[in-house]
């Protein structure tokens, strides 16, 4: 740069400003699952003067690992472990972050397989080749659960899994959002994919239910003491998101939502 301004001034005979430049760091970092609810948190956060929140929708795995990097202040995971048949808990100390962070419950969704005509058995019409399927990019929680449920119908095949999805239409064309998945579907690029119910009645798509998955948030044990972390989970805790809960299909809130149940 210095190099740069001298021949500046060398060859136009005066001197060039230079502003610094200032670059702002956000107030709230969310790096996670992606979530229509949420959106409407940060709304709220908004309206609280929270104004600099940066997002960052890079799936449950994704999220925890710029928690473990210490690169954000809040993650968002619906994370199914077939192990223990828990959600989200059983992860904490897979990603090196025991005694480093605390679990609160969030909300749930309900999950389920959205397709322009029914399928009796989603995974049979995957499996066989009927059926086109757009996934989920790998790291996300219904991409974990996808997997669980294939896996499931390989043992009952007897037949290894790289076996089973080497042979499933789509298993290798990723998307990033539940809105990519029910687009895909609707649009005729894929028949079925696994999303959340208000995603898919909203485009007008069938939807088969597979369960409730907790929708909940990892947080460092040293960003609770921040201002926007306290307005999230006031948020988070507020009548006002109980109200909205109540008009959207497929979501639902429990009385523990804003508590740490973990950590």
């Amino acid at each position: 740069l210095e190099l740069y301004l001298e021949e500046y001034r060398r060859l136009l005979g005066r001197r060039l400003a230079v502003e610094e430049a200032r670059i702002e760091a956000p107030e709230l970092v969310y790096a996670g699952s992606n979530d229509l609810l949420l959106e409407h948190i940060f709304g709220l956060m908004k309206s609280e003067g929270i104004e600099s929140i940066e997002v960052a929708w890079i799936g449950s795995a994704g999220g925890l690992s710029l928690l473990m990097l210490g690169e954000a202040d809040l993650a968002g995971i619906p994370l199914y472990d077939p192990e223990t048949g828990e959600y989200n808990a059983p992860y904490i100390s897979r990603y090196w972050l025991e005694n480093r962070v605390v679990l609160v419950r969030g909300y749930e969704r309900e999950l389920g397989f959205a397709s322009r005509k029914a399928f009796e058995d989603p995974i049979e019409a995957i499996v066989s080749g009927r059926a086109k399927l757009v996934n989920r990019n790998l790291g996300s929680g219904t991409r974990v659960r996808l997997d669980c449920l294939l896996k499931e119908r390989s043992v009952e095949l007897g037949k290894p899994f790289s076996e089973l999805i080497r042979g499933i239409r789509g298993y290798g064309e990723e998307v990033k959002t539940h809105l990519d998945v029910v687009r895909a579907i609707a649009s005729g690029r894929a028949d079925i994919g696994l999303t959340i119910r208000w995603m898919a009645e909203k485009y007008g798509l069938n939807f088969k239910p597979i369960g409730w998955e907790k929708f909940d948030f990892v947080i460092p044990v040293e960003s609770l003491k921040r201002k926007p972390v306290k307005v999230f989970l006031k948020a988070l805790a507020s009548e006002e998101l109980r109200g909205l809960v109540e008009g959207l299909s497929g979501y639902r809130i429990g009385g523990d939502s804003g508590r740490i149940v973990y950590g």
